[in-house]
């Protein structure tokens, strides 16, 4: 339910913070807003990077939190239990990027005049609960002094919390000089209390809590190897590392390691990063973004055709977007690395899916880890969500599988199919499914052919003797299977007898790795992946590779020099 009031008209009391929220957001974001020219369409470059600074790419300075970051970072504000209503229920929906499979994409998240108003709204009803609050209040309020003194002391106080780093003096006297007029600008809330509830619907306003701000731009001198680049300072390595790995603010160790300058040291920067990545928060988001780099949203639209497959679950697509959340918790949890992702015979069933995967044995309607037949199935491609979410809901599609392993294994850059593309054929009956996509795509001299033939299907044919809801088949409406195709990775013919042998031969090729990187890259810059992100994309791929776990290799890339430094600006 929504949390909005109806404490909103357009008054000086409005017109004061709104104006202040301008002049902030006008200082902040002088050369930084707009700046970037967009993602790098052309991928990596064969060579490298042209420079060594061109090693760290560019990031968006001014960042805008998440919906999600949002109502997180005022909870944790107002130390709220999880199950208090968030703020956010009346923004307007983020907009997504096509092709971007996070929602931390820095380039698509704006502020229209529609979320700013909502905003305000939500300021005021923030406001007006942390004054109702007076365990909070007495905590961030002083008890002793002139109401001046108070009001400064939560202006410095909790101000430091609410903009992620010190105040400085302008911003401080900024917010003080919303004190008289809140002292009178409320019915039911006068004095020092109606002061610090203006000053909150201020705060909560202002551009540097609902953006993440990288304002620093000095010149770092030569690190690494590398020139032409900028440490990020203590509060922005912290800002970055909370809202990377916990979607929050920083807590108060974190808080307390940069104010005190601690983060610059690598040794106290990554005892930091692990105990972040030992919470609880650090496990469930990053099992969201496995779930996405995988592309779960797919699964939502899982709907097998009730007269083709009578027993399968009805909600068949909420049960395999379960599967796949909890598989990537258990990586996760259980320091497994990608390698076992896509090879390992583990997954976890209930009572409605267990059937699909011929297990027997007694299951109730928890989900709960089971072992498959390594010599049926293996890994990330052979569960339920991957093969059904690629299916139409009567036969499979290996047009779709196989450009899911095409994209999301191997990074491939697929051209868009011509906008006169035919509907999947139905197959006639002495035809199998896979010569009817054969006879629709791959026609010798046409253009279908060029990415079909050598790319698309080759990689989604060894997955047909698996039907429309992921069971196995021995062969399609009786007629003989044709698992052998010969995909090329890499401008290598790699000949396969099905999907067992896809998943291995992909399993051993440093390519997949490096598309991993390549995913996890672009949601920890929170952008799609450019050129010059190499670097961080290929120390992701190679620990990957060599079978670090998931925890170690985000560990390993948070504190990387791609991470906590950006590339100087011009003037």
């Amino acid at each position: 339910m929504s949390r909005h009031t109806t404490l909103g008209r357009r008054t000086p009391r409005l017109t004061a913070i709104a104006g202040l929220a301008a002049a902030q957001l006008l200082w902040a974001c002088i050369g930084s807003i707009g700046d970037h020219d967009g993602p790098d369409k052309n991928g990596p470059g064969p060579d490298g990077p042209e420079t060594l600074a061109q090693s760290i790419g560019e990031t968006t300075r001014v960042a805008r939190l998440t919906h999600e970051q949002y109502d997180n970072t005022v909870r944790d504000l107002l130390e709220q239990p999880l199950t208090a209503p968030v703020y956010s229920t009346d923004f307007r929906t983020d907009a997504s990027s096509g092709g971007y499979p996070f929602d931390n994409d820095t380039y698509v998240l704006s502020v229209d005049q529609g979320l700013h108003r909502s905003y305000e709204l939500a300021a005021a009803q923030i406001a007006l609960d942390f004054i109702n609050d007076t365990a909070l209040y007495d905590k961030w309020v002083p008890s002793a002094g002139s109401d001046e003194e108070r009001v400064r002391g939560f202006v410095e106080s909790f101000g430091e919390r609410v903009h992620r780093r010190p105040l400085t003096p302008d911003q401080v006297d900024d917010y003080l000089a919303l004190a008289p007029l809140g002292a009178t600008t409320y019915e039911d809330t006068t004095g020092l209390q109606g002061s610090v509830r203006l000053i909150l619907e201020a705060l909560f306003t202002s551009p540097y809590f609902l953006y993440r701000t990288e304002l620093s731009n000095e010149a770092a001198g030569t690190v690494g190897g590398l020139d032409g680049i900028s440490k990020l300072t203590a509060y922005e390595i912290a800002t970055r590392l909370s809202y990377t790995l916990w979607n929050t603010m920083p807590d108060d160790d974190l808080f307390a390691a940069a104010k005190s300058g601690a983060l610059d040291d690598g040794d106290t920067l990554r005892a930091q990063v692990d105990r972040m990545l030992k919470d609880s928060r650090a496990s469930a988001l990053f099992a969201k973004v496995l779930s996405q780099a995988m592309g779960v949203y797919r699964y939502e639209n899982i709907k097998p055709n009730a007269t083709f497959y009578p027993d399968a679950p009805s909600d068949l697509s909420s049960l395999a977007i379960e599967e796949l959340s909890l598989l990537m918790q258990d990586a996760y949890d259980n320091d497994r690395s990608y390698r076992e992702l896509l090879t390992a015979p583990r997954t976890f069933v209930n009572q409605d899916t267990a059937p699909l995967y011929g297990l027997q044995g007694s299951y109730g309607p928890e989900f709960e880890e089971a072992t498959l037949d390594a010599s049926e199935r293996r890994g990330l491609l052979t569960t339920i969500g991957f093969l059904a979410s690629n299916s139409n809901s009567v036969n499979p599609d290996p047009i779709h599988r196989g450009l899911w392993v095409a994209q999301k294994l191997l990074c491939s850059s697929v051209a868009a199919p011509p906008g006169t593309i035919p509907p999947l054929p139905t197959p006639e009956p002495d035809q199998t499914n896979r010569q009817a996509i054969e006879a629709l795509t791959q026609a010798p001299g046409t253009d279908c052919n060029v990415c079909h033939g050598s790319l698309i299907n080759p990689l989604g044919f060894p997955f047909e003797n698996f039907d429309a809801v992921g069971a196995i088949r021995d062969n399609d409406r009786g007629l003989e299977l044709d698992l052998a195709t010969v995909p090329l990775i890499e401008n290598e013919e790699m000949p396969v007898d099905g999907a067992l042998e896809l998943i291995d031969g992909l399993a051993e090729r440093q390519v997949v790795y490096d598309c991993y990187g390549q995913h996890l890259t672009s949601y920890l810059l929170g952008r799609p992946y450019r050129k010059e992100d190499q670097t961080l994309r290929n120390l992701i791929g190679k620990n990957a590779f060599e079978d670090s776990s998931l925890v170690d290799i985000i560990a390993e890339a948070v504190t990387s020099l791609q991470f906590t430094y950006r590339r100087l600006e011009n003037p």
